[in-house]
């Protein structure tokens, strides 16, 4: 954590932009935990959303669910995902602002996979894969038709259209962000990951329940190099990218990574090298808005 943080100083300082980025993330953005506003509201919608996180990342998953939750017409019912590191005083922080959310914490869980050993093996003994969890655990929560998963260094700036039109789409297609360059995994055949699948970047997955499965995501690990630990940043986001059918992208203009948010901007996924940038740029840009 501290070798990141030391790259995020390293960086706003060459923008000349240290104590505003200083100011941002350790004054600032805590503060909409002492927000008074209550900024969910019930989920009546046959989707789910999902969002895998933990104690580090408390803070920006406010402001990311305070911006989806201003920017969607409707809702369905938000779930967090505990990596396990969620205190109860994170839990209550979390609640007192949004009271409508379902906090799951991994124990829940326990049991769940026995009829897909590979699963069960990696999302329970090998810690190097965690992520997994983000492409596992929503499938067995949620019962919904349609399951939406974002993560908690996502900013929503405008009315996610082409999402909304996803989750009301009859099944057909499956959407997800992407890259401009791609994310290999590599597979005990000693073949790679195709390269445009290895684009696609889950800041933003859209699927109905019928284009995916647990048999699926089972065959897929099975086939993975479990010895390479590459293998571990990016085993859910390629195994959405492999496994989901009919799977679309969004615009990299309009759904952002790199880039600069503009008028055009509806979404950037402000990712570990640029997550400075989630305060000099998007939280500062969001202001006093959720406070």
């Amino acid at each position: 954590m501290f070798g990141r943080e030391f790259i995020y100083i390293k960086n706003a300082k060459k923008k000349k932009k240290l104590v505003q980025y200083l100011y941002l993330k350790y004054f600032f953005a805590p503060k909409i935990f002492r927000s008074s506003k209550k900024l969910s509201h019930p989920g009546t919608e046959n989707f789910s959303i999902h969002v895998l996180t933990g104690k580090r990342d408390i803070v920006i998953l406010a402001w990311a669910l305070a911006s989806l939750y201003d920017t969607m017409d409707k809702m369905g019912q938000v779930y967090i995902h505990s990596d396990g590191s969620l205190t109860s005083k994170h839990q209550k922080n979390i609640l007192k602002i949004f009271p409508h959310i379902q906090i799951v914490l991994p124990e829940q869980l326990e049991g769940k996979f026995e009829e897909f050993p590979t699963i069960k093996k990696i999302r329970e003994s090998m810690e190097g894969f965690f992520l997994i969890r983000k492409l596992v655990d929503p499938m067995i929560i949620s019962e919904t038709d349609v399951r939406f998963i974002t993560d908690s260094d996502v900013l929503f700036f405008k009315k996610p259209a082409e999402v909304i039109e996803a989750i009301k789409d009859s099944g057909n297609i499956s959407l997800a962000m992407q890259m401009r360059t791609e994310c290999p995994v590599f597979f005990k055949d000693g073949s790679v990951l195709d390269s445009n699948l290895g684009k696609v970047n889950t800041g933003i997955v859209i699927y109905h329940k019928k284009n995916i499965s647990l048999n699926d995501i089972e065959e897929y690990v099975k086939s993975l190099n479990l010895t390479d630990a590459r293998n571990s940043h990016f085993i859910e986001q390629a195994g959405y990218a492999y496994c989901l059918k009919n799977l679309q992208v969004l615009s990299v203009e309009t759904y952002k990574i790199k880039g600069k948010v503009d008028d055009k901007t509806i979404v950037r996924h402000y990712t570990s090298p640029r997550r400075h940038m989630m305060y000099l740029e998007g939280i500062k840009r969001l202001g006093s808005k959720f406070l």
